[in-house]
């Protein structure tokens, strides 16, 4: 079956094809196929920008995890997914990539300046990675992996509201839409910084400050739940627009209060095992995997209303 997308695509490239050209940032009224190709994938461009939140944290928890042995065969594929996955989608908000559904090469200046930051304070990792096997990781690696992940986020999280307010556009996404979206993906790396910071208290890297995070991750989460669930018209969030979306996060609903009386002991200071430290990661995975699903149904939401 033809999607949706695929349509509009087709139709898209139609019209500019038969449209006289004109040169970049001119004034004239013929249609611009690259700029209507990075309009189709609006949602697709904040979906992806906000997973690099994601992986950043993602990618910590991962390596910090492996280097304890904690769950090392889930560990591994992990972590060697998320690596692939922040190398892809880098350069795709960058060049384009078709198979992410980002449309033509970007051209917004503020958006090109925070991925290109991205890039350098990825680079040195990428090198590690590169040349390092997942089994041969050291506890130094961690400590410069987890001291990075920060400031990867920090930028991510610039990097999605930049996308999100010039992709936002009303006539391929309306503004509630938009919030939905950066809110269901930011669970996505809420799920991953709970799982790093756990594992940074474990192992005693910033234990102090790590306690914090995970706090505040945790409060963040419950109540962004809530929000997607429910919905918060005081801040712009509506409720469930499909009923599977309604469903799915029915069920993560399920897993998170299972979970958070063990993240809460480990806040306070509690001991945590190996077997809690292999049930949070578990759980976390199993999280960020329905989130992602849940993300995809929000997407392809925004797109049935035009």
């Amino acid at each position: 079956m033809i999607t949706r997308l695929a349509l509009s695509v087709a139709t898209a490239l139609t019209l500019a094809l038969s449209a006289p050209a004109h040169a970049a940032g001119g004034s004239g009224t013929g249609l611009d196929a690259e700029a209507l190709l990075k309009d189709l994938g609006a949602a697709e461009r904040i979906a992806q920008s906000g997973k690099l939140r994601m992986l950043s944290q993602r990618i910590a928890a991962t390596a910090c995890n492996r280097v304890a042995g904690i769950l090392v065969e889930d560990a591994d594929k992990h972590l060697t997914r998320s690596v692939r996955d922040y190398r892809r989608i880098l350069a795709g908000l960058e060049k384009g990539d078709d198979g992410l559904g980002l449309y033509g090469a970007e051209t917004d200046r503020k958006i090109l300046r925070d991925v290109a930051q991205l890039g350098e304070i990825w680079a040195p990792l990428d090198a590690t990675f590169e040349t390092t096997a997942n089994a041969e990781l050291s506890p130094a690696d961690v400590v410069a992996i987890t001291q990075t992940a920060p400031a990867l986020l920090d930028i991510s999280k610039r990097l999605v509201g930049i996308v999100a307010a010039e992709y936002s556009d009303p006539t391929q996404m309306v503004q509630s839409d938009a919030i939905l979206l950066q809110i269901a993906e930011r669970q996505r790396m809420l799920e991953q910084e709970i799982a790093n910071a756990t594992c940074m208290i474990a192992e005693g890297i910033e234990v102090e400050t790590a306690q914090d995070k995970l706090a505040a991750a945790a409060d963040l989460y419950e109540i962004s739940l809530g929000a997607l669930r429910n919905g918060m018209p005081e801040a712009g969030v509506s409720g469930p627009p499909t009923q599977a979306i309604d469903l799915w996060l029915g069920d993560i609903a399920a897993r998170w209060t299972d979970l958070r009386p063990t993240l809460d002991a480990f806040g306070q200071g509690q001991s945590i095992t190996p077997e809690d430290r292999a049930f949070v990661f578990s759980e976390m995975n199993k999280l960020t995997w329905m989130m992602n699903v849940t993300v995809g149904q929000y997407t392809e939401a925004s797109k049935l209303k035009f």
